[in-house]
């Protein structure tokens, strides 16, 4: 289960979004595509979940959509943005 942690605020910035944890000042940015992942994580807090969605609506191998999931998650905990339970 995905966990987005309270003290994140998000800004949209054309096709990209911008992340601040207030709590620690950790900033992260987002392209499109990771952006679209950010929202889908609004409304969906398991990572089959997140990557059947972004299947639907990109064309790309599964086997890379998962490498790229996992890695954008894991820098995303890293910067204390999610909780990965």
């Amino acid at each position: 289960m995905i966990i987005l942690e309270k003290d994140v605020t998000m800004a949209h910035l054309d096709n990209e979004i911008a992340l601040l944890n207030i709590k620690n000042g950790k900033y992260f940015s987002l392209n499109e595509t990771g952006a679209r992942i950010w929202e889908l994580l609004q409304v969906s807090v398991d990572q089959e979940q997140l990557i059947s969605s972004m299947l639907k609506e990109y064309s790309v191998e599964e086997i890379k959509l998962r490498a790229d999931i996992v890695q954008l998650l894991e820098k995303l905990k890293e910067a204390e943005l999610i909780r990965i339970v």
